[in-house]
């Protein structure tokens, strides 16, 4: 049962990372990121406490519709991300992992008959999570999590156009401050597909120094699998994601037309099609790799603008020790 255990609570928190662009950068909140959501079948060795991944996401975005007014629009954005993780199995109960990431924004704007090119790199914030399972049944497993968000990401870098402003909230790489985290995890397992959801959010606490605070995220998630053989699994996943109103502002930003969007819920829904592939490469180590399009998406906001994801892709290695 322990061995059994320790593989289902790897593959459970490899679904954690699956989710984590979504939940670490606040950019795929406000552009509608998809969902990149995997689970790891390889079997880990007898021993194995230990498991590090390192994956690579690239999402590509496009304005569809501009702002109420047309005071302003969205031409093409990216956002590429490096994730680290690493997990730790205290006992087949709990089970700790470390997230960090690096990335990079790129996003178009358009307004008063212009395009501004804007541009952010670096670190985010890092979060810390326990995992524990609430229900292992032959064919039903349930998985809680509760973790905290530090504040390692810069809230002020600047405006390329104008260094004496930061840039707005979606192009910042953080939060600003320690902030809670919590999910519920559900899935099915049988020999012909596996389906599952997972709730999430987060919860903001304080303000940090630029005398703001993000708003909560509330987030719904669900997948499911056929896997073919080969290593190829095709799968359907899709979200329901709400962001909360910011409270307060950045102490270089008024509240203008051009920042009003910021100060009133976010809502973004998405279903995709996608492929997956997975391959042992060694008997510890595990390649990655899935490419996704939406088929049904859209979004709610204040400005009514909105910002189309128009495909995503991901691949990483992981091993355990």
């Amino acid at each position: 049962m322990k061995t059994n255990l320790k593989l289902l609570l790897v593959g459970f928190l490899f679904i954690v990372c699956g989710f984590a662009p979504a939940l670490a950068d606040e950019s795929s909140a406000e552009f509608g990121g998809s969902s990149v959501a995997t689970e790891e079948s390889a079997t880990p060795q007898a021993g194995a406490k230990w498991k590090a991944s390192a994956t690579s996401y690239y999402y590509s975005f496009e304005g569809t519709k501009a702002a109420q007014g047309n005071l302003y629009s969205f031409g093409a954005t990216t956002m590429a991300m490096q994730l680290l993780t690493l997990q730790y199995q205290i006992n087949p109960s709990w089970t700790v992992l470390v997230m960090g990431n690096h990335t990079q924004q790129y996003v178009e704007t358009n307004m008063f008959g212009m395009t501004f090119r804007d541009k952010t790199v670096g670190f985010g914030d890092v979060l810390v999570d326990v995992v524990h399972p609430l229900y292992l049944g032959s064919s039903f497993l349930l998985f809680g999590d509760i973790g905290v968000s530090l504040p390692t990401g810069s809230i002020s870098k600047k405006n390329a156009s104008n260094p004496a402003l930061n840039y707005a909230y979606n192009m910042q790489l953080g939060s600003g401050t320690f902030d809670a985290q919590a999910g519920l995890t559900g899935m099915h397992l049988n020999s012909l597909f596996q389906t599952g959801a997972h709730l999430s959010t987060y919860q903001r606490t304080g303000k940090n120094e630029n005398g703001y605070r993000l708003g909560n995220l509330y987030k719904a998630d669900a997948w499911f699998d056929v896997p073919v053989g080969w290593g190829f699994t095709p799968r359907v996943v899709g979200y329901y994601k709400v962001k909360s109103a910011i409270r307060g502002q950045d102490k270089t930003l008024g509240r203008t037309e051009l920042t009003e969007y910021y100060h009133h819920d976010q809502r973004n829904w998405d279903v995709s099609a996608a492929l997956k592939f997975e391959k042992a490469v060694f008997s510890r180590l595990t390649l990655v790799a899935e490419a996704g399009k939406p088929i049904y998406q859209d979004s709610l906001n204040s400005d009514q603008v909105v910002v189309s994801t128009n495909y995503y892709g991901t691949v990483g290695l992981s091993g355990t020790f």
